[in-house]
């Protein structure tokens, strides 16, 4: 994609010389490689404390200076086209990294949580960034009504391309059907990505469970968050909480006896309405739900 980019940058680069050339003033032997040159001298920069000085554009006006230079005008313009060409080479990598991180909406059905298929939104999103094949969890986050309505969804999930790391931002706003991603390229290392899970295998999970079923017990609360604590499997090893252990058998107590144990950690809690000018909820209960469990 890169080295199709650049020979259309040089193809276009050729053809602006040669309209250049086309409004010559006078025939002059090789004055095709010399407008060439002169837009190099013109694209010529030099670096200084950071900071990229046009110094080609004014050594190239030095020298084409003379009144009674040949085709003086031709070569005038090859040298501004040549500072244009520095310009785009300060400005193209900003423009290209806005593109880049720009926001993308991407069609889902996802409405109601628990008739939402993940593998379903994985595959969309997985479809329309061409991602490399090892995108891992980073963090979930939905909120939603009794009845599974969804009021919001946050997926943050990190792949790995040829290039580096790529952090994912995915969220849905309220009601609708448009999964808004944003992305930026991570430098350095990712230290945690080798530890998380993959996104296929937790898409998988989350539609292989009935995900109504992930509730404290006790009374019902008019919305619910239902949230990862880590993008991987952990440790667990709180005691005199609410937790579960969920499996193809179902959803079982996990008592305290034993613990700790190491799963993959999710938690879901019940949210009341706080009275006030604004409309506000707290947690009024939580439970913690583990799966893939292995005992100690």
């Amino acid at each position: 994609m890169l080295g199709t980019i650049w020979l259309l940058s040089l193809a276009l680069c050729i053809f602006v010389i040669y309209l250049i050339y086309r409004k010559r003033q006078e025939e002059e032997n090789g004055l095709f490689l010399k407008l060439l040159v002169y837009s190099f001298i013109g694209a010529f920069s030099l670096g200084l404390n950071g900071v990229k000085l046009p110094l080609g554009f004014f050594i190239g006006l030095f020298i084409v200076a003379r009144p009674n230079k040949r085709n003086r005008k031709s070569k005038q313009y090859a040298i501004l086209f040549g500072l244009l060409l520095y310009i785009w080479s300060l400005a193209a990598p900003a423009a290209g990294q806005a593109w880049y991180e720009r926001e993308q909406a991407i069609e889902v059905q996802a409405d109601n949580l628990y008739e939402l298929s993940f593998q379903d939104m994985w595959a969309a999103v997985d479809a329309e960034f061409h991602l490399a094949g090892s995108a891992k969890l980073e963090r979930f986050e939905t909120d939603y009504r009794s009845d599974g309505l969804i009021d919001g969804m946050r997926l943050e999930f990190v792949d790995q391309d040829n290039e580096g790391f790529v952090h994912y931002r995915a969220e849905l706003r309220g009601k609708g059907s448009k999964l808004h991603v944003t992305r930026i390229r991570i430098e350095g290392p990712w230290y945690q990505y080798d530890r998380a899970l993959e996104m296929f295998w937790f898409a998988e999970r989350l539609d292989s469970f009935n995900l109504s079923a992930l509730k404290p017990s006790g009374s019902d609360y008019p919305t619910y968050r239902l949230e990862t604590r880590e993008g991987g499997y952990v440790s667990y090893g709180i005691k005199d909480t609410e937790n579960y252990v969920v499996d193809e058998g179902g959803i079982t107590v996990l008592e305290d006896d034993e613990l700790p144990v190491t799963g993959f950690w999710l938690n879901v809690c019940g949210w009341n309405a706080i009275s006030g000018q604004q409309e506000r909820y707290s947690c009024a209960a939580s439970a913690d739900f583990l799966f893939d469990v292995e005992y100690s």
